[in-house]
């Protein structure tokens, strides 16, 4: 089972995504974009077998990206996913579900979208895993039927490919491929995009934009996402806020939390 994720300046949300991650996977690359904080420091002790690797690429945008991924995808056999450090997969056994999926070329998950309930606005706990204390949020296809994301353009943007093919052929940002179509609707893959909503959370959205280049910034859909302030990003959250309700409502989610926290009980 192979991870493969890039990072620049994550310190804040590295320590919870690797404790999560680490005991799902045999093996993580994590693609280093020029970060001038601690976040190399904490994989290495969070992580100590996984890669650290310097980016090849000069700007953090698309298709550069995707293609960096893909060409490290193909040095390694077996399953493999790709996930950006705000995604967090839930499930309990991923080694097992992928022995059950036999010689399917992948899956794709179901996407939710974190968004800090009002009530605990910007509230965590440092030393407890971050899917036990967030559960608020809504399914990333609620969406579809509530009008568009914040985020993306009428599209779920973490449908992530779990596969086995040499590579996951993605289209940009990794959105959508061309290996399967196939969702398990129960394998969840969260989204911290607003959870817990930090200072430190609004500050990695802000500094996405002093890595891509001024032709970059002059796309709309994507300036309207990364080009913002304080100000922007609360609003944005009042957007999510209002969509957003316990997850925990849902049984599907409910049940896959619980086989999660049954197994790192």
């Amino acid at each position: 089972m192979h991870l493969i994720s890039h990072f620049y300046n994550e310190e804040f949300l590295l320590p919870f995504w690797l404790k999560h991650h680490v005991p799902l996977f045999d093996h993580g690359v994590m693609i280093d974009y020029g970060s001038t904080d601690n976040s190399v420091d904490i994989i290495r002790q969070l992580a100590p077998s996984w890669e650290i690797r310097p980016t090849k690429n000069e700007w953090f945008v698309e298709p550069q990206i995707g293609q960096e991924v893909m060409g490290i995808e193909q040095e390694f056999k077996g399953w493999k996913i790709a996930l950006n450090v705000t995604e967090f997969i839930l499930h309990h056994d991923l080694r097992a579900y992928t022995e059950g999926l036999g010689v399917k070329p992948g899956i794709c998950t179901n996407g939710v979208i974190m968004v800090d309930d009002p009530g605990s606005k910007g509230e965590y706990n440092e030393d407890e895993l971050l899917v036990y204390q967030k559960t608020h949020g809504y399914f990333e296809v609620d969406i579809l039927t509530k009008g568009m994301s914040t985020t993306n353009v009428r599209m779920c943007s973490r449908k992530r490919l779990l596969h086995q093919q040499p590579s996951g052929q993605y289209s940009l940002g990794r959105h959508t491929n061309n290996i399967t179509r196939e969702q398990d609707t129960n394998l969840f893959v969260c989204w911290f995009g607003w959870s817990p909503f930090t200072q430190e959370i609004k500050d990695r959205k802000k500094q996405i934009q002093h890595k891509a280049p001024e032709s970059q910034k002059r796309r709309k859909p994507w300036s309207r996402c990364y080009c913002v302030d304080d100000v922007k990003l609360e609003e944005m959250y009042g957007i999510e806020s209002s969509r957003s309700y316990s997850l925990l409502d849902k049984e599907e989610y409910k049940s896959a939390l619980q086989r999660f926290v049954d197994a790192r009980s």
